[in-house]
């Protein structure tokens, strides 16, 4: 999590990293964070969404957040809340504050500015910031029907997240849009293999009685497929180990090379993809250049089976 100011423009802006950048079949088997949920009035026990409630895993991280993440420039090792609450005593009227956050952080952002915006008498008290916005984008669902009605409420007009169509990972864990990942390539000429189906199958079943449901208005964006290297493919498949194919086969694999294929569609709309549909090409590649580092698909694709097995595993307990 990182906070930065713009003197000029008087508008500070929270951004909240993700965690693995494909992660949400591991998000539901970590301690099946996504089957359990907590209320909302557990966070903010004085909230009007008395009824709203978040799955364990947004409640955890957003935990992580506000009590175990100290500021790594202030003595006192102060919490974001108390950060801001120094900042406000010499703020300029008028500031705004947008939250924003990718993948996990696209789930945690929405969540964050949602407490931030109803508590903002505690650590605002004169009212510095006029306005606090969420600009999620490709985030799991972080909540019931009742706690996007909430963020819908408290965050209003100035909610705008944003999602790629053929991207997985905001299609969960609405169950609506959770019945479209095995059809989500076939513009792409790639078809689910089963072992995808049965898996989001056990999911929805795993987690619809939760109710969760994306807040609105959510921006679609499109993508385009993947050119896939075919070499790329080879390459991935000798990095898997003969026990991972014979587990994968276990649970129902027929092609190995149909789902890395779909796999390296996956990762790819989750990530790289966003560079051009966010018009952030030329920052991406002056990034990567600083840093000398760039999607490792093969790595991504590897986690994913990876996270795909503990769901299978975790079902079959």
């Amino acid at each position: 999590m990182y906070l930065a100011y713009n003197a000029v423009t008087n508008q500070y802006v929270l951004a909240v990293a993700g965690t693995n950048a494909i992660s949400w079949f591991g998000w539901l088997v970590e301690d099946f964070s996504t089957i359990r949920t907590e209320p909302w009035s557990a966070v903010v026990p004085n909230t009007p969404a008395t009824n709203a409630n978040i799955s364990k895993g947004t409640y955890t991280g957003l935990n992580i957040l506000l009590n175990e993440i100290n500021s790594q420039y202030s003595g006192d090792q102060q919490s974001i809340v108390e950060f801001l609450t120094s900042e406000m005593v010499n703020a300029t009227p008028g500031a705004t504050l947008a939250v924003t956050g990718h993948s996990l952080g696209g789930a945690l952002s929405p969540t964050l500015a949602t407490y931030l915006k109803e508590t903002q008498a505690t650590w605002d008290p004169t009212g510095n910031v006029s306005v606090v916005s969420a600009y999620p984008t490709a985030g799991p669902t972080p909540g019931d029907e009742a706690f996007a009605k909430h963020i819908e409420t408290e965050i209003a007009s100035n909610y705008h997240a944003s999602y790629n169509v053929i991207d997985m990972v905001p299609h969960a864990w609405e169950a609506t849009m959770m019945y479209e990942i095995p059809t989500l390539y076939t513009g792409c000429s790639i078809s689910a293999p089963k072992i995808i189906q049965d898996a989001v199958d056990l999911l929805i079943a795993a987690t619809l009685l939760n109710g969760y449901t994306q807040a609105k208005p959510l921006t679609s964006l499109s993508g385009t497929c993947y050119a896939t290297e075919p070499q790329l493919i080879k390459d991935i498949i000798g990095e898997i180990s003969p026990a991972v194919l014979k587990k994968l086969e276990s649970y129902g694999l027929g092609d190995i090379t149909n789902l890395v294929n779909f796999l390296l569609e996956v990762v790819y709309q989750h990530t790289t993809a966003y560079n051009s549909l966010l018009n952030r090409e030329d920052f991406s590649k002056l990034f990567d250049q600083a840093t000398g580092t760039k999607p490792n698909y093969t790595h991504l694709v590897l986690t994913v089976i990876d996270e795909l097995l503990q769901v299978f595993n975790a079902f079959s307990k």
